[in-house]
């Protein structure tokens, strides 16, 4: 419950059931100490949930429970509240330390794994508004394994926090890459691809970035880079990035769909097409699929015979022309 701890909790649910009992018969029926009631029962009676008769010994009897919880709720409203004005304040000041300091504040080192993992964990907590990420190989191996982690990102989406990534083909094309792509597409995240991106980023809200210290090195250090230019040119690469992708694949376009269905493809030749159109080659293709290389090669005659085409190449450009109609 809001500000009260289970012991406290636990009293006040038995107080609801047995109104008007003594601390002994308290004890009693809970097997607590009575220290422990004791000092329970006044930090009930500090937050409005519990009044005592003035009666010895005394008895203890609870607030109508709809009225005392509406008014700790409004308590707790007040007290996040007065958290907010204070970081609000302490991020000003801190900011305003920064600007008066020399460059090396814009731009922190993160040198231990816990430290990074903290860091990232705040980034997506405390985004408000939009999260932008570049991601490339190499990649931390925990990343790349189902069942894929995207529970802070789903946090974030329910705050209606937009998510944009901007890939490359050696990523889409590393065993698992696809499959973690794909978990973040469902979670609500934009996708687009480039040939290739110059390092991995991670960004919320033009106000704070993580980028690799070492672009080759999957166990890297990070650098936390805040409010300045540099993170202003950051932005401005995602964003001329951004323009010049193509979107992931053909799994979220419902038109493309509909007029590849007067091929009569079945549903694995569909998922095919639909690695094809990530730009992933054949090794990764069977990979997601978990299937063998003849199996993949009979199904790529297969969509041959269905456009009509005699070569891969044939077969890409007269599918081109049919998703543009």
């Amino acid at each position: 419950m809001l500000g009260i701890s289970a012991v406290d909790e636990r009293i006040y649910r038995h107080l609801v059931l047995h109104d008007g009992l003594t601390l002994s018969e308290l004890t009693a029926a809970l097997a607590l100490g009575k220290r422990t009631t004791l000092r329970a029962l006044e930090h009930l009676e500090l937050n409005g949930l519990v009044r005592h008769s003035p009666e010895t010994p005394r008895r203890y009897f609870v607030a109508p429970p709809d009225l005392a919880i509406e008014a700790l709720i409004l308590k707790r409203q007040e007290s996040l509240q007065r958290a907010r004005v204070t970081a609000q304040a302490l991020q000003e000041a801190a900011a305003a330390g920064r600007a008066g300091g020399g460059p090396e504040q814009m731009v922190e080192l993160i040198a231990s794994r816990e430290g990074e993992r903290l860091v990232f964990e705040q980034l997506y907590i405390g985004a408000a508004h939009e999260v932008v990420t570049l991601m490339r190989l190499p990649m931390r191996v925990s990343r790349m394994e189902p069942p894929y982690d995207v529970s802070l990102l789903l946090q974030a989406r329910e705050r209606d926090v937009r998510f944009r990534t901007i890939v490359d083909g050696e990523y889409l094309n590393a065993p698992g890459g696809i499959g973690y792509l794909n978990a973040e597409i469902d979670a609500g995240v934009e996708a687009r691809e480039v040939p290739h991106l110059p390092f991995k980023l991670v960004m919320a809200d033009r106000r704070v970035a993580i980028i690799p210290l070492k672009l080759e090195q999957s166990d890297s250090h990070i650098l936390v880079v805040r409010s300045s230019a540099l993170l202003d040119a950051l932005y401005a690469l995602f964003e001329i990035l951004w323009q010049r992708g193509a979107p992931v694949g053909l799994a979220g376009d419902a038109a493309a769909h509909q007029r590849m269905a007067g091929l009569g493809l079945d549903a694995d030749e569909e998922a095919l097409l639909d690695l094809l159109a990530l730009g992933m080659n054949d090794k990764a293709i069977a990979h997601e699929l978990s299937i063998a290389q003849r199996t993949l090669e009979r199904r790529f005659a297969a969509i041959l015979r269905a456009l009509g085409a005699r070569t891969r190449f044939q077969a890409g450009f007269l599918l081109g022309r049919l998703l543009e109609k």
